[in-house]
């Protein structure tokens, strides 16, 4: 099971563990998690939250529907997407400096205004994922682009055999 498919069944059990006991019947709970695993894979979590509210309770009462709103609204906040690329900007040039990758982009901007090399530059997201392999083939995506001055070596060595792989998963985010 690849790490996607992994995080998306996970991810689905999460979400309707929460709730489940007090709606839904095992059987059609088992049997909707599954087809809600695919928008979970492609990324529309709301999508997966709200067809499962609509599969499993649609003529829910009222307290159950802000049950499963509230359940819903924990879970959303568990799989935001909180990684991904970014850039570094002088704010003077409109030059990008650095590019970089991180699985908290929150966290990795808070460094950079620290460190002292990097503290004049702003700091832009370039593209937000949770995905390990398509942060890696974007930050070389966003590393060729730009040759930035303070990014010292590739992101994805020309003898990693994975970099076909992880340029083939950054295409997915789009340019």
């Amino acid at each position: 099971m690849t790490n996607v498919a992994k995080t998306a069944a996970q991810t689905t059990l999460g979400i309707f563990s929460t709730v489940a006991p007090f709606i839904f019947e095992p059987i059609d709970w088992a049997q909707s998690a599954v087809s809600i695993v695919g928008d979970i894979l492609a990324g529309n979590f709301k999508s997966a939250l709200f067809t499962g509210i609509l599969t499993f309770a649609p003529g829910s009462a009222r307290k159950e529907k802000e049950l499963i709103e509230k359940g819903a609204e924990k879970c959303l906040a568990k799989i935001e997407k909180k990684g991904g690329t970014y850039k570094l900007i002088d704010p003077k040039t409109g030059k990008v400096m650095k590019t970089g990758r991180s699985k908290d982009l929150e966290r990795r901007r808070k460094e950079l205004e620290r460190a002292q090399e990097t503290k004049p530059y702003k700091f832009e997201i370039d593209k937000r994922t949770n995905i390990y392999e398509q942060q890696r083939g974007r930050e070389q995506i966003i590393h060729d682009r730009y040759k930035p001055a303070l990014d010292k070596i590739n992101a994805i060595s020309p003898k990693n055999p994975n970099r076909k792989i992880f340029l083939k998963e950054a295409e997915k985010l789009g340019y």
